[in-house]
């Protein structure tokens, strides 16, 4: 069965700064990470279950060419996207927020 999802605004934040970034570094490529973070949620819908479990009640999705995580959490009906995470970045602030969800 496939669910609903819902981009939070953290995510939402999380992705336009990466696009940013990247557009920056080099013109085209702020677009190659929007449409990977696109086709890893599309996956996610699909099958949310396939993700390991990250943190609490939350999972993760590896992107393949950027170093990010997509963390999610899902229930009976929906799926929310909670962030777009650089793996480089220490896991306390993408905790915090979960913890505050």
């Amino acid at each position: 069965m496939e669910r609903n999802y819902k981009l939070e605004l953290s995510a939402k934040q999380d992705i336009k700064e990466s696009i940013i970034y990247y557009e920056e570094r080099k013109e085209g490529l702020g677009g190659e990470f929007f449409d990977e973070v696109n086709l890893k949620i599309q996956e996610i819908i699909e099958k949310p279950e396939k993700y390991s479990i990250y943190y609490r009640n939350t999972r993760k999705a590896s992107l393949q060419k950027f170093p990010f995580i997509i963390v999610y959490i899902i229930d009976e009906l929906s799926i929310s996207i909670l962030g777009v995470w650089h793996k480089s970045r220490g896991p306390n602030q993408l905790e915090k927020r979960i913890d505050e969800k």
